[in-house]
């Protein structure tokens, strides 16, 4: 800028999630927090200085922050870029970037997470206590399993999975490998010892790991056997054509624990590929009612490391025809659609959990009768507020709703809409959420 009468004007700090300047925010133990610097010049331009201000605390006991010149624990040669912050005990810290004579002062409040556990991908603690006298994560040879660390920060449940340090305190190349929180089975053994740590606190958790070989799998659908309707009547329907099901296919041990879910890592074989799209024959999508007819029978086929091939058992699926009349939506699980629906909730905003919302269908079938089907897939999700809620986006996250990550927008009410426009009666349902 020198020559061109442009200088620096002054200096603005904000956290990621903030698009504006604040006057602080709140980090905690175990955590890596990070600040950015903008530089705002004299032609009202402005760029990210975070890199090249000069980064200081007025209590780094606290709080450090680093000028990219603090080693990563563990990693060796890596240190944390410009503005991260590493929060060491609760209190305050005055965090200042300072630029070619200007500088701010940024206040960063530390706070102590509680309640550590573990949990699977879908916030299921694991060990599963379902099985008190099977306290280990097992996985099979040649599959996953994926675990996320949980802490209440403020009362809020909070994942802490990127900030923690994964590994097993056995040497185990032959048995399995971890890798931020995902442990991959390689060969049967174990029982190996995962443990959790984190750099900037004192919490350490562990648990046993062991991996088996897979001697059974079989098909769990979303819905009933030989029931695919929302409701539990006899007389309900199968898949009506145009609506979607999940064939969840689960490895079966045989010792006393739990399934564990391998079905994106399966195919599948039907009789007649004619009425049920199943996603080219790969597990883990739904699969799709094309036309009406069946029964269909149905195979899952699996193939894990080191194991000869395992089919599952054969379930019997068919098809009817229906013409969607109305659209309700709801808080799941709905035991007497639509009379059961819950059209509101509260989410907290920055906790980690979710609302899976549902949008039930009312058909009139093609054999006289009228029946309702769960169709969360089938319908367009919509929010009046995205800055509050966020709405999952996948066939497998479709209805799932989170609030924002940061607290500072979320507080107030949204409406999620689930709309269908080939419903002859009513397109649209609401279900109110309220975010504090």
């Amino acid at each position: 800028m020198v020559g061109s009468g442009v200088g620096p004007s002054y200096l603005v700090i904000h956290p990621p999630n903030s698009p504006t300047e604040t006057a602080s925010t709140r980090i905690y133990e175990c955590e890596v927090g990070q600040l950015y610097a903008f530089v705002f010049f004299t032609d009202g331009t402005s760029g990210n200085f975070t890199g090249r201000v000069i980064w200081s605390s007025s209590a780094p006991n606290t709080v450090e922050v680093s000028n990219g010149d603090i080693p990563v624990a563990g990693v060796a040669g890596q240190n944390y870029s410009a503005g991260v912050l590493l929060p060491h005990a609760p209190g305050s810290a005055f965090i200042t970037a300072s630029y070619q004579g200007l500088s701010i002062t940024y206040r960063v409040d530390v706070g102590t997470p509680d309640n550590f556990r573990l949990t699977d991908l879908n916030l299921n603690p694991m060990p599963d206590p379902a099985y008190p006298s099977f306290q280990q994560v097992r996985v099979g040879t040649g599959t996953s399993q994926g675990l996320r660390v949980i802490a209440d920060v403020d009362g809020v449940p909070e994942d802490l999975t990127g900030s923690a340090t994964w590994a097993f305190d056995q040497d185990s190349p032959g048995i399995a490998l971890l890798s931020q929180g995902t442990i991959t089975g390689v060969g049967p053994g174990g029982p190996l010892t995962a443990r959790v740590s984190f750099a900037t606190c004192d919490t350490t958790l562990t648990v046993p790991v062991t991996v088996a070989n897979i001697p059974a799998i079989v098909i769990k659908p979303e819905f009933p056997i030989g029931n695919l309707a929302v409701t539990d009547s006899p007389e309900a329907p199968s898949l009506i054509v145009g609506n979607t099901e999940l064939l969840n296919v689960y490895a079966q041990y045989g010792d006393g624990g739990p399934d564990q879910d391998v079905s994106i890592l399966v195919s599948f074989e039907q009789s007649d590929p004619s009425f049920i799209n199943i996603s080219l024959g790969v597990g883990g999508d739904p699969a799709t009612a094309l036309i009406a007819g069946g029964p269909v029978s149905i195979t899952a086929i699996a193939n894990f490391a080191g194991q000869t091939q395992i089919s599952s058992p054969t379930i019997q699926l068919s098809t009817i025809d229906g013409t969607l009349q109305a659209v309700t939506a709801c808080l799941k699980p709905v035991t007497t659609p639509p009379e059961g629906c819950v059209a509101s909730a509260s989410l907290t905003g920055g906790s980690v959990d979710t609302l899976q919302l549902q949008a039930v269908g009312t058909f009139a079938l093609s054999d006289g009768t009228t029946a309702v089907q769960d169709i969360t897939r089938r319908v367009t999700w919509t929010v009046d507020e995205p800055a509050f809620v966020t709405l999952g986006s996948t066939r497998q996250t479709a209805g799932q709703a989170s609030a924002a990550v940061d607290t500072t927008f979320a507080v107030g009410q949204a409406t999620v809409t689930a709309t269908d426009n080939s419903a002859t009666l009513s397109t649209t349902s609401t279900i109110d959420l309220d975010i504090n």
